[in-house]
C-alpha cells in the first residue's frame, strides 16, 4: 500500500509541474491571441473532452494520467501559410512568440521560487549540492561532521591491497599518528617513503592494522577521498524579507548546475557512452518520492517539488531542439539572419531534437532500475 501511494504522489507531483509549466504557455499564448486549440490533461489518447470555453479551446481528459499539453493554432505545422493567419502562433511577433516559448519556463521557476521562500520562511536544510556547500555551512556551524578518510580504489599490483585493506576502510593512522584528511595521509606516507608503514583502518566498526610497503614516492596503491561523517544538519530560518532574496538567489544557483549537469551528462552519453551513478530519471525520482512520503514531513515533500519544478524550467531552458530553449534558439536565429527558418525543416530539427531526449531517458531509466538492482 505504501508503494501504491508514493506511486500516486509521484504521478500528482509531475503532473502537476508538467501542468504548471503548460499552463504558462497557455496564459501566454492566450494574452499574445493566439488560438489555443486544446488544454489537455494527461497525455494521448484522448479519453473525454471535458468542455469548451468562449475562446474555443478544448479541455480534455487524456488516458495516460501524466502531466499535459497545450496544442496552439500553427504552432508545429509545417505549413508556411499558417505564419500570415490570424490566431495562428506563428504569425505573431518575435517578442510575443518569445513570451508564449518561455512561458513554461518562467512558471515553473516561479512555482519553485515561491516554495523555496515558503521554505526558507518555516525553516529548512541547507541545499548541499557541491563541495563547497558543504564545506560553506560547515564553517557556519550549521553541518557538524567528523572527518575521515576513506579507501575508493586501489591501483594495479597495489601493495596496500596484497596485504589486505579493502575498499570502503576508513584510514585512521599512519605508524600511529592520527590522520583526519587526505592531505595528512598524503604527508603521513611520504615521510615513510621506501620504508614500511603501519596503517590502522576502520572497518565494519572494528579497528584492524596493516604493514604496508611505502614505495619511493611516498605511495601505497591506493586511492583515497575525504567522507566526513555527517552528524548534525540545523535548519535555516530566515525572516521573510531575507527569505525572498535567499530563495531568489538558490532559485538561480540551482538552475546553473542543473543545466551544467544535463549538459554534462548529454556529452558524457554520445561520446564517452556511459552516465554518471549520480544522475537520477523517471525511476530515481520515484524512489526518491517514496523515501520522502514515507520518513519525510510535509515541507520535505514540498522541497522535493521546489527542487523538481526549477530543476524541469532549467533543463527545458537549454538550447536544445525540442526543448523551449530550442524553439528560443530559433527565434534568435531569425533575429540574426532577419529571415524565419523553413517550417518543415524546424520541424525535422525539433524531431530529431526529441529522438536525442528519447536516447536519454531510455539510458537514465536504465541506469536507475540497473542501481535498484544492484542495491537489493
Amino acid at each position: 500500500m505504501s508503494y501504491l501511494i508514493s506511486i500516486l504522489v509521484f504521478l500528482v507531483i509531475f503532473s502537476i509541474l508538467i501542468l504548471v509549466h503548460e499552463f504558462g504557455h497557455f496564459f501566454a499564448a492566450r494574452k499574445a491571441g493566439v488560438k489555443v486549440e486544446e488544454f489537455g490533461m494527461g497525455l494521448p489518447p484522448r479519453a473525454k473532452g471535458l468542455w469548451k470555453d468562449k475562446a474555443g479551446t478544448l479541455y480534455s481528459l487524456n488516458w495516460i494520467p501524466f502531466g499535459g499539453f497545450v496544442r496552439m493554432y500553427g504552432e508545429d505545422s509545417e505549413d508556411d501559410s499558417l505564419r500570415n493567419k490570424e490566431g495562428s502562433f506563428s504569425s505573431k511577433s518575435i517578442a510575443a512568440r518569445t513570451i508564449i516559448i518561455l512561458g513554461g519556463v518562467i512558471m515553473n521557476f516561479l512555482l519553485g521560487y515561491v516554495l523555496l521562500v515558503i521554505l526558507f520562511t518555516a525553516g529548512t536544510k541547507p541545499f548541499v549540492v557541491t563541495q563547497e556547500d558543504f564545506q560553506y555551512y560547515r564553517s557556519q556551524g550549521i553541518i557538524t561532521a567528523e572527518d575521515r578518510i576513506v579507501i575508493t580504489d586501489f591501483a594495479d599490483h597495489s601493495a596496500a591491497q596484497k596485504v589486505g585493506l579493502q575498499k570502503n576502510d576508513l584510514v585512521q593512522l599512519v605508524d600511529g599518528m592520527a590522520v583526519k584528511s587526505n592531505t595528512e595521509v598524503i604527508s603521513a606516507l611520504k615521510a615513510a617513503a621506501n620504508k614500511v608503514a603501519v596503517i590502522g583502518v576502520l572497518r565494519a566498526k572494528e579497528r584492524l592494522s596493516f604493514e604496508v610497503p611505502i614505495n619511493a614516492e611516498g605511495k601505497m596503491g591506493v586511492v583515497i577521498a575525504d567522507a566526513p561523517d555527517i552528524k548534525e544538519v540545523k535548519e535555516i530560518q530566515l525572516p521573510l524579507p531575507q527569505a525572498l532574496v535567499e530563495a531568489g538567489y538558490q532559485t538561480g544557483r540551482l538552475s546553473w548546475l542543473t543545466m551544467k549537469m544535463f549538459v554534462s551528462v548529454i556529452v558524457d552519453l554520445f561520446t564517452k557512452f556511459e552516465l554518471s551513478s549520480q544522475v537520477s530519471g523517471p525511476v530515481g525520482i520515484a524512489q526518491i518520492t517514496h523515501q520522502t512520503t514515507q520518513n519525510g514531513t510535509f515541507l520535505d515533500i514540498l522541497k522535493l517539488v521546489a527542487l523538481l519544478s526549477i530543476s524541469l524550467g532549467a533543463i527545458n531552458v537549454i538550447p536544445i531542439p525540442a526543448l523551449d530553449g530550442g524553439r528560443f534558439l530559433s527565434i534568435i536565429f531569425e533575429v540574426v539572419t532577419r529571415r524565419r527558418p523553413s517550417a518543415s525543416w524546424e520541424a525535422r530539427i525539433h524531431a530529431f531534437g526529441f529522438l536525442v531526449i528519447l536516447i536519454l531517458i531510455v539510458a537514465v531509466t536504465f541506469n536507475d532500475i540497473a542501481k535498484l538492482f544492484a542495491a537489493n
